[in-house]
């Protein structure tokens, strides 16, 4: 049991020598190993604090001269997720230390020199700080003040962890400003694409309200409404000659025929003497 006990104590103190060396500014900065790779890997799920003004600064690493680094300077650090990788080379091959911490980390006057940096995204936490997502940084010295990490845990993998390389100078300026714009272009992006929405919005309340407007396809006209068409088309029909209508078949009956001399009734006189005696004639005086 004693033997258990001084194991945890003597874990406890190396975790704690080692936290205090990599993160209080009383400590010497931590540097790549002379036998290991380069630098080493800060991953965060998140990072919020205020911003100094970065700048581009010339510095050494275990193997190299006058790297172009950004010297970053924030103050009053919130970090969730922090995990921190260090690849070590062994005769057996690389091996990288794995530090995790498994609450929210806190920080005072850190200052960091960085070659690269990979976002997940910025954005405003409120006025005056800056707030990262998925951060990644591939770092080469690293102080602060203060710091506080809740129940971390070390552990080793076997292999590179450390996949990142150096930016050059143009690189490292297009970091600054997308820095110092502290997440506002983002921000910009936000609002047009919500105003574009809200303009949408309106456009298509506006056509609603203009189709409700709009009468109906097949509305139930008015008996007045319907004969002015017909007044409208005799208006516009030229006057046309009148013509005599002929006559319909089957009316030729109505009209009076003219009757027949033979048929006419002859007279009184001429009736009685067909009866009897008959006229005297003429006498020829041809003969």
């Amino acid at each position: 049991m004693i033997l258990k006990r001084t194991k945890k104590t003597v874990l406890a103190a190396i975790i704690g020598i080692f936290t205090i060396y990599l993160f209080t500014s009383s400590s010497p900065a931590i540097k790549a190993s002379s036998s290991g790779t380069d630098g080493f890997i800060i991953e965060a799920q998140e990072i919020t604090g205020t911003l100094g003004v970065p700048l581009i600064v010339f510095g050494e690493t275990a193997t190299r001269k006058a790297v172009p680094m950004i010297d970053l300077a924030m103050d009053n650090l919130e970090i969730k997720g922090l995990v921190i990788k260090k690849v070590t080379q062994t005769p057996n091959g690389p091996v990288t230390t794995v530090i995790k911490s498994g609450g929210l980390t806190k920080l005072k006057k850190m200052r960091v020199r960085i070659t690269n940096i990979e976002l997940g995204g910025l954005f405003i936490p409120k006025l005056g700080y800056l707030g990262m997502k998925d951060v990644k940084l591939l770092a080469y010295k690293q102080t602060a003040d203060i710091a506080e990490l809740p129940n971390f845990s070390v552990h080793y993998e076997a292999g590179n962890a450390n996949q990142m390389k150096d930016q050059n100078e143009e690189g490292l300026n297009q970091i600054i400003k997308s820095l110092q714009n502290g997440g506002k272009e983002e921000e910009e992006v936000e609002e047009t694409s919500s105003d574009e929405d809200k303009m949408a919005e309106e456009d298509i309340e506006e056509e609603k309200a203009a189709e409700q407007a709009l009468p109906e396809e097949n509305p139930e006209k008015d008996p007045a409404d319907q004969e002015e068409p017909a007044d409208d088309t005799e208006k516009e029909t030229p006057d046309e000659p009148e013509t005599d209508t002929p006559d319909e078949p089957g009316n030729e009956e109505d009209e009076a025929e003219p009757e027949d001399p033979a048929d006419s009734e002859l007279p009184p006189e001429q009736e009685d003497s067909g009866s009897g005696d008959a006229a005297p004639t003429t006498p020829n005086t041809n003969q």
